[in-house]
């Protein structure tokens, strides 16, 4: 696995602009998220994405497309955009996401609604928890994959999940399958808690349809804004 973070971004740029898909992708993904050193500048993550995308990248079209869908940060939204590049992702093999929120709950109805958490840090959990809380959600918070299965089990409407990933783990993304392969919440959204930065791991995570990706250690302030944007 290339670790784009760790190559000066000078190499990336030099190597994009001939032409690599990796170093294209991985300039996309640090510019979104703001990782690596990279400012956080959506413009330019699009620009890396588009680029990508015509040279064949289907996770790149679908990013594009996403973005264009929702109008995030600077870019405006344009549906005629984004399923141009939803087309050309579903061309190449990746198919158009479900809309993930459920618009049955309302959302001018905030209180009570549950957010899981899944991390394993008991002292990090419980610090969301709170937070989610006073923010007059429902928190429900779970710290290793025995009990994410029960509380999905008793908790049938969970709106909206925070989910650590660890690359140590002996599966990365197990707590991410396990809540896509659920019924009740194959399409909620879900937000990512973690320390990693590698681009490689950030579009895996993405292939199993996060909505957002937060470094730890968490920002609590970061997590409600977060929580209210798709909650």
């Amino acid at each position: 696995m290339t670790d784009y973070t760790k190559k000066p971004v000078s190499d990336l740029l030099d190597e994009a602009q001939k032409g690599d898909l990796g170093a294209q992708q991985a300039l996309g993904l640090l510019s979104e998220l703001g990782l690596g050193g990279v400012d956080s500048d959506m413009l330019v993550a699009l620009q890396w994405y588009e680029r990508a995308a015509q040279q064949g990248d289907g996770f790149a079209a679908l990013t594009a497309a996403s973005i264009f869908e929702q109008g995030i940060g600077t870019v405006p939204k344009d549906q005629a955009t984004a399923d141009a590049f939803y087309k050309m992702a579903e061309d190449l093999g990746y198919e158009r996401p479900k809309e993930r929120h459920d618009k049955s709950l309302g959302k001018a109805v905030k209180e009570g609604k549950k957010i899981l958490i899944v991390d394993s840090s008991d002292t990090g959990r419980v610090a969301v928890e709170k937070r989610l809380d006073h923010a007059k959600y429902q928190s429900i918070g779970v710290g290793n994959v025995t009990e994410l299965k029960a509380a999905l089990k008793n908790n049938p409407d969970i709106y909206c999940a925070f989910v650590e990933i660890k690359i140590f783990e002996p599966n990365v993304f197990e707590g991410l399958k396990i809540l896509r392969d659920n019924r009740e919440t194959k399409e909620i959204p879900i937000i990512v808690l973690t320390t990693i930065s590698e681009p490689e791991v950030i579009k895996k995570a993405k292939s199993f349809g996060i909505n957002g990706w937060l470094l730890k250690p968490t920002n609590l302030e970061l997590v409600e804004k977060t929580a209210r944007r798709f909650a």
